[in-house]
Protein backbone atom coordinates (compact mmCIF):
# COMPACT_ATOMS: atom_id res chain seq x y z
CA UNK A 1 0.00 0.00 0.00
CA UNK A 2 1.51 3.84 -1.02
CA UNK A 3 2.21 5.94 1.92
CA UNK A 4 1.46 9.34 1.23
CA UNK A 5 0.21 12.27 3.45
CA UNK A 6 -2.21 14.15 0.99
CA UNK A 7 -2.49 13.86 -2.98
CA UNK A 8 -4.46 16.07 -5.65
CA UNK A 9 -4.48 18.04 -8.78
CA UNK A 10 -2.32 21.18 -8.55
CA UNK A 11 -5.52 22.97 -9.45
CA UNK A 12 -7.61 20.60 -6.57
CA UNK A 13 -4.62 21.65 -4.37
CA UNK A 14 -4.99 25.27 -4.46
CA UNK A 15 -8.65 25.28 -4.13
CA UNK A 16 -8.71 23.14 -1.27
CA UNK A 17 -9.24 24.40 2.38
CA UNK A 18 -5.63 25.00 4.21
CA UNK A 19 -7.60 23.29 7.19
CA UNK A 20 -8.95 20.17 4.73
CA UNK A 21 -4.85 19.60 3.93
CA UNK A 22 -3.93 19.56 7.44
CA UNK A 23 -6.50 17.43 8.57
CA UNK A 24 -5.68 15.04 5.40
CA UNK A 25 -1.85 14.80 6.45
CA UNK A 26 -2.35 14.20 10.08
CA UNK A 27 -5.46 11.96 9.75
CA UNK A 28 -3.24 9.87 6.81
CA UNK A 29 0.23 9.89 9.05
CA UNK A 30 -1.86 8.61 12.46
CA UNK A 31 -0.05 10.88 15.22
CA UNK A 32 -0.60 13.69 17.04
CA UNK A 33 0.50 16.95 15.32
CA UNK A 34 3.36 18.81 17.24
CA UNK A 35 3.35 22.66 16.47
CA UNK A 36 6.83 22.15 14.81
CA UNK A 37 5.44 19.75 12.34
CA UNK A 38 2.03 21.44 11.75
CA UNK A 39 3.98 24.79 11.48
CA UNK A 40 6.25 23.12 8.58
CA UNK A 41 3.02 22.13 6.89
CA UNK A 42 1.51 25.26 6.95
CA UNK A 43 4.23 26.94 5.92
CA UNK A 44 4.57 24.51 2.68
CA UNK A 45 0.66 24.50 1.44
CA UNK A 46 1.02 28.20 1.61
CA UNK A 47 4.28 28.57 -0.23
CA UNK A 48 3.03 25.93 -2.68
CA UNK A 49 -0.19 27.51 -3.29
CA UNK A 50 1.42 31.09 -3.95
CA UNK A 51 4.48 29.46 -5.57
CA UNK A 52 1.93 27.00 -7.96
CA UNK A 53 -1.12 29.47 -8.67
CA UNK A 54 0.44 30.28 -12.56
CA UNK A 55 0.79 26.34 -13.33
CA UNK A 56 -2.77 24.67 -14.28
CA UNK A 57 -1.44 20.90 -14.58
CA UNK A 58 -0.39 18.02 -13.01
CA UNK A 59 -0.10 16.61 -9.68
CA UNK A 60 1.35 17.55 -6.14
CA UNK A 61 1.80 14.94 -3.38
CA UNK A 62 2.83 15.80 0.58
CA UNK A 63 4.79 13.31 2.50
CA UNK A 64 5.67 10.58 0.07
CA UNK A 65 7.53 7.48 1.55
CA UNK A 66 9.40 5.56 -1.07
CA UNK A 67 8.47 1.92 -0.55
CA UNK A 68 10.14 -0.09 1.27
CA UNK A 69 12.99 2.60 1.65
CA UNK A 70 11.84 4.30 4.89
CA UNK A 71 12.75 7.63 3.33
CA UNK A 72 10.08 10.37 3.29
CA UNK A 73 9.82 13.35 0.57
CA UNK A 74 8.41 16.14 1.78
CA UNK A 75 6.78 16.84 -2.10
CA UNK A 76 6.46 15.64 -5.15
CA UNK A 77 5.11 17.67 -8.21
CA UNK A 78 4.36 15.84 -11.47
CA UNK A 79 4.20 18.18 -14.08
CA UNK A 80 4.33 17.92 -18.44
CA UNK A 81 6.00 14.82 -17.53
CA UNK A 82 8.25 16.18 -15.04
CA UNK A 83 9.27 14.28 -11.54
CA UNK A 84 9.75 17.69 -8.96
CA UNK A 85 11.28 16.35 -5.82
CA UNK A 86 11.47 18.96 -3.50
CA UNK A 87 12.51 19.01 0.29
CA UNK A 88 11.77 21.88 2.48
CA UNK A 89 13.53 23.66 4.81
CA UNK A 90 11.19 25.96 6.52
CA UNK A 91 12.77 29.31 8.37
CA UNK A 92 15.99 27.83 7.31
CA UNK A 93 18.38 31.25 5.89
CA UNK A 94 21.32 28.97 4.26
CA UNK A 95 22.01 26.12 1.73
CA UNK A 96 23.51 23.53 4.07
CA UNK A 97 26.04 20.85 2.98
CA UNK A 98 23.25 18.32 5.29
CA UNK A 99 20.06 18.93 3.11
CA UNK A 100 21.96 18.89 -0.25
CA UNK A 101 23.09 15.76 0.99
CA UNK A 102 19.86 14.32 1.97
CA UNK A 103 17.96 15.63 -1.33
CA UNK A 104 20.51 13.77 -3.28
CA UNK A 105 20.37 10.32 -1.13
CA UNK A 106 16.31 10.84 -2.19
CA UNK A 107 17.14 10.97 -5.57
CA UNK A 108 19.23 7.85 -5.35
CA UNK A 109 16.71 5.78 -3.99
CA UNK A 110 14.44 6.77 -6.32
CA UNK A 111 16.64 6.03 -9.46
CA UNK A 112 17.72 2.37 -7.88
CA UNK A 113 14.55 1.23 -6.38
CA UNK A 114 11.82 2.73 -7.37
CA UNK A 115 10.44 1.21 -10.82
CA UNK A 116 8.62 4.43 -12.15
CA UNK A 117 11.37 6.58 -11.66
CA UNK A 118 14.06 4.70 -13.34
CA UNK A 119 13.08 6.49 -16.72
CA UNK A 120 11.77 9.47 -15.49
CA UNK A 121 13.16 12.99 -15.45
CA UNK A 122 13.83 14.07 -12.23
CA UNK A 123 14.36 17.72 -11.00
CA UNK A 124 15.56 17.77 -7.10
CA UNK A 125 15.19 21.42 -5.85
CA UNK A 126 15.56 22.15 -1.73
CA UNK A 127 14.21 25.30 -0.52
CA UNK A 128 15.90 27.09 2.60
CA UNK A 129 12.38 29.47 2.66
CA UNK A 130 14.28 32.21 3.69
CA UNK A 131 17.88 32.21 1.85
CA UNK A 132 19.02 34.91 -0.11
CA UNK A 133 18.62 34.12 -3.89
CA UNK A 134 21.10 32.68 -5.83
CA UNK A 135 21.85 31.83 -9.43
CA UNK A 136 21.50 28.10 -9.83
CA UNK A 137 23.22 26.72 -13.45
CA UNK A 138 19.80 24.67 -14.99
CA UNK A 139 21.45 21.67 -16.06
CA UNK A 140 20.29 17.83 -16.99
CA UNK A 141 22.62 15.38 -16.06
CA UNK A 142 23.50 11.63 -16.67
CA UNK A 143 20.59 9.03 -15.58
CA UNK A 144 17.63 11.84 -16.78
CA UNK A 145 18.45 13.75 -13.18
CA UNK A 146 19.01 17.48 -13.01
CA UNK A 147 21.42 19.26 -11.38
CA UNK A 148 19.98 20.06 -7.47
CA UNK A 149 18.31 23.83 -7.43
CA UNK A 150 18.87 25.52 -4.67
CA UNK A 151 15.58 27.58 -4.02
CA UNK A 152 13.76 30.02 -1.62
CA UNK A 153 10.14 30.47 -1.21
CA UNK A 154 9.82 33.28 -3.70
CA UNK A 155 11.68 31.78 -6.30
CA UNK A 156 10.58 28.46 -6.80
CA UNK A 157 7.68 28.85 -9.91
CA UNK A 158 10.42 29.87 -11.94
CA UNK A 159 12.57 27.62 -11.84
CA UNK A 160 9.67 25.48 -12.42
CA UNK A 161 8.17 27.31 -15.12
CA UNK A 162 11.28 27.33 -16.92
CA UNK A 163 12.13 23.77 -16.51
CA UNK A 164 8.66 22.83 -17.71
CA UNK A 165 8.47 25.05 -20.79
CA UNK A 166 12.70 24.01 -22.21
CA UNK A 167 12.71 20.03 -20.69
CA UNK A 168 8.86 18.76 -20.69
CA UNK A 169 8.47 15.45 -21.73
CA UNK A 170 5.74 13.15 -22.62
CA UNK A 171 5.85 10.32 -20.26
CA UNK A 172 3.11 8.99 -18.68
CA UNK A 173 3.40 9.53 -15.10
CA UNK A 174 -0.29 8.50 -13.94
CA UNK A 175 1.32 5.44 -11.65
CA UNK A 176 4.47 6.77 -10.59
CA UNK A 177 2.75 7.80 -6.82
CA UNK A 178 2.09 3.85 -6.73
CA UNK A 179 5.06 2.40 -8.11
CA UNK A 180 6.32 -0.77 -7.25
CA UNK A 181 9.37 -1.35 -5.41
CA UNK A 182 12.38 -2.95 -7.83
CA UNK A 183 15.35 -2.64 -7.47
CA UNK A 184 17.84 -1.95 -10.54
CA UNK A 185 19.63 -4.96 -12.17
CA UNK A 186 22.83 -3.36 -10.91
CA UNK A 187 21.98 -3.28 -7.07
CA UNK A 188 20.70 -6.93 -7.39
CA UNK A 189 23.88 -7.66 -8.81
CA UNK A 190 25.46 -6.11 -6.61
CA UNK A 191 23.78 -7.79 -3.62
CA UNK A 192 24.26 -10.91 -4.99
CA UNK A 193 27.49 -10.91 -5.56
CA UNK A 194 27.77 -9.63 -1.23
CA UNK A 195 26.01 -12.64 -0.67
CA UNK A 196 28.04 -14.88 -2.41
CA UNK A 197 31.20 -13.81 -1.23
CA UNK A 198 29.81 -13.99 2.01
CA UNK A 199 28.54 -17.40 1.46
CA UNK A 200 32.76 -18.21 0.43
CA UNK A 201 33.90 -16.76 3.45
CA UNK A 202 31.71 -18.59 5.75
CA UNK A 203 32.57 -21.86 4.38
CA UNK A 204 36.51 -21.38 4.40
CA UNK A 205 36.15 -20.83 8.50
CA UNK A 206 34.33 -24.28 8.74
Amino acid sequence: MVKLGYKSSINEFKNNDNNYILGELTRNYNFELGDLQKNAWISQIDILKEQLSQIDNGEIIFEYAIPRMGSIIDNVLLIDGLVFIIEFKVGETEYKKADMDQLEKYIKILKNYHYESRASVIVPIIVATEAETINNPIELLENNIFNPIKSNKKNLHQFISKICDEYKTDTDLSNWFKSKYAPTPSILEAAIKLYETHEVNRYKNI
